[in-house]
């Protein structure tokens, strides 16, 4: 019947549990599609994203959760290519899932056309009942100078609703250069030479083999350098010797580019210009909006005014010099707002808990007592204007949706979050977060897609279409970089190679910009080789702008910039570094990041220049969205 997903914790009990179904977290209608299912009304057709195994068979190669430093020594063995390269059996693989039917799957061809592997695969129902089935296309690299996994996801796709007995052929396609690995030798995307094996979930289909080594684009030396040698398992390459073989020639292969084919068009923010502007004004932009307060006490004003429960705004400056405020709402399933509010000359005020619920119990004892007193003044609100309220959709949770292996249903999901996002009056959203599941036990991973970065790249992508074909609307990915701890979220440093970087941490990201064009996006709390992600030119304007091409606006994640959220050894960012690294907006904003930014200035730490990029593009996006 149906087996989805199991936690290692369900191991002991699985001789006793014929069937599971991991429903999941899926939003409003959860109840009803449990009982659609348990009564056969609807059928699941999901797979995993993530690979679920014993709790003691999870890799201890790396380290996780440590205070200040976490090594990423694994590498680019992450999930099921780090099962496959240590030969352990997960109790559920990567890509596994069954329905209330059966599939058949076999490859009618197997052909390179235009540098392009593509296999069709007929898929028929030969169970009783209707379903969907996902076809996933893998390949394996040959093992030369640069190690490589057993195999790695390259295309999927997924059926119509077949009735017993029909069938549906899907065309899957995987250009040659997509199979490229990160040489940090000569920083290039490199295609060895020898026979790179396709395969049609495990069953092999054809060998393209290559007769001599291609770089297909040289970039640049960035995200800083770990202190140890990644794992390298010694993995062995067996396929059958029956296999039809596709020659490629090198030489038709040079220069065509990782990754730019389907870059999304994007139209170009027209910059103003900012002579008129004084510095002060400047760095105010580049800032959120915040009260006069010092520290933490700055958190109290951080909310938006406009939009009732919103994570933050753009500051005053903003719609004073004429330009539209960009007012945000947190994530992730869907809208986060005050669900009950009240309308006062100065804007809207919550009278929910609202997020700072959450935080009371880590937040000193002045601050808790001043958000205390906040809310009681709102409360008195409530009895001289009439309550209203926002009830937004709850959408299903991230893993859910790239469960789905369906890009369509994501950006579904997006639309419903873009159509309500003009009706409350919210224009960007705090959302799609696609880091990657790097362990089991990071407690965010919920909100992300799967330990591939495939998967999280275009479901990321289907997301944002759905919310973005809402002219005025923007996404904002997140969390950019390696944000895959919650342990000392502010402060701990993730120390990666530029190989697993490349590779597994960045990918979906780079997919996602080319895809979708994104029209923002949010750096990590944790530090990236010893500096943090808001500060790294190299990661912000070397990889993200040159490279991908991103044209959006670039902001911190909340408080990154205050030494007393980042408890460990390294501290907080610096606002004038990201001005200088091209961090456009810090969030939620305070007093001190506005002077951090000027004492760069003064000091020669940043330029005008710098500083006019930043707010040019903040003002920007905010003409494009008003």
């Amino acid at each position: 019947m149906v087996n989805l997903l199991m936690s290692s914790t369900i191991s002991p009990v699985l001789a006793e549990a014929r069937n599971v179904l991991l429903l999941s977290q899926l939003g409003s209608v959860t109840g009803d599609a449990f009982a659609d299912v348990l009564l056969g009304k609807a059928y699941p057709s999901g797979k995993l994203t993530t690979t679920w195994a014993r709790a003691e068979d999870y890799p201890t190669i790396g380290a996780f959760a440590k205070q200040d430093d976490t090594r990423y020594r694994e590498g680019m063995y992450v999930g099921y290519r780090y099962f496959d390269a240590a030969g352990t059996n997960p109790i559920f693989p990567f890509g596994f899932g069954l329905g209330y039917t059966d599939f058949e799957i076999k490859a009618d061809s197997f052909e390179v056309r235009c540098n392009t592997v593509v296999v069709q695969a007929n898929v028929k129902n030969t169970g009783r009942y209707a379903g969907k089935e996902t076809v996933q296309l893998y390949y394996s690299a040959p093992q030369g100078k640069l190690g490589k996994p057993v195999k790695e996801l390259g295309a999927y796709a997924k059926t119509r609703e077949l009735p017993p007995g029909e069938s549906e052929v899907l065309t899957l396609t995987l250009p040659v250069e997509n199979m490229a690995s990160w040489d940090t030798r000569t920083d290039a995307w490199l295609l060895e030479k020898g026979a790179y094996v396709i395969g049609i979930g495990g069953t092999p289909v054809g060998i393209v083999s290559l007769d001599g080594d291609v770089v297909t684009e040289s970039l640049s030396h960035s995200g800083g350098e770990a202190d140890f040698a990644d794992w390298e398992p010694e993995l062995k390459r067996e396929h059958p010797d029956d296999l039809p073989v596709i020659f490629v020639k090198a030489a038709e292969l040079k220069g065509i580019g990782h990754y730019n084919r389907g870059k999304a068009a994007t139209k170009k923010l027209s910059c103003p210009d900012l002579s008129g502007f004084s510095d002060r004004e400047l760095a105010t932009i580049c800032v959120g909006k915040h009260s006069d307060a010092q520290g933490l006490a700055a958190i109290i004003g951080n909310s938006a005014t406009r939009l009732a429960g919103g994570a933050g705004e753009t500051a005053s400056i903003v719609t004073e010099r004429g330009y539209g405020a960009i007012i945000m709402a947190d994530g992730p399933a869907g809208l986060r707002l005050a669900t009950k509010y009240v309308e006062t000359e100065a804007g809207q005020d919550g009278l929910d808990s609202d997020a700072f619920g959450s935080l009371m119990n880590i937040l000193p004892p002045e601050i808790q007592q001043l958000i205390r007193m906040k809310l009681a003044q709102n409360e008195e609100k409530a009895k001289t204007y009439t309550p209203l309220y926002h009830y937004a959709s709850a959408i299903p949770i991230g893993t859910a949706l790239a469960q789905s292996w369906n890009p369509s249903v994501p950006e579904t999901c997006g639309d419903i979050v873009g159509e309500e996002m003009e009706l409350f009056g919210a224009n960007v959203w705090l959302a799609p977060a696609l880091n990657i599941h790097r362990s089991p036990l990071c407690g965010r991973n919920f909100e992300y897609y799967s330990e591939d970065p495939l998967i999280s790249g275009r479901t990321a992508a289907a997301m944002t279409r759905g919310v973005q074909k809402h002219e005025k609307r923007a996404v904002t990915i997140k969390h950019f970089c390696c944000n895959n701890q919650e342990t000392n979220r502010f402060g701990s440093n993730s120390v990666v190679s530029q190989r697993a970087l490349r590779e597994i941490y960045l990918k979906g990201f780079e997919i996602c910009v080319k895809e979708s064009a994104p029209k923002a996006l949010m750096t990590s709390y944790n530090l990236l080789n010893g500096v943090h992600t808001a500060n790294r030119r190299d990661l912000l304007t070397d990889i993200l702008r040159d490279e991908w091409g991103f044209e959006g606006i670039v902001m911190t994640d909340w408080g990154t910039t205050n030494d007393k959220f980042n408890t460990g050894v390294h501290g907080g960012s610096s606002p004038a570094q990201c001005v200088e690294a091209g961090n456009d907006l810090i969030m939620a904003g305070s007093k001190e990041d506005v002077d951090g930014i000027l004492a760069g200035l003064e000091s020669g730490e940043i330029t005008r220049a710098d500083l006019e990029k930043c707010a040019g593009r903040v003002l920007a996006l905010s003409k494009a969205l008003s």
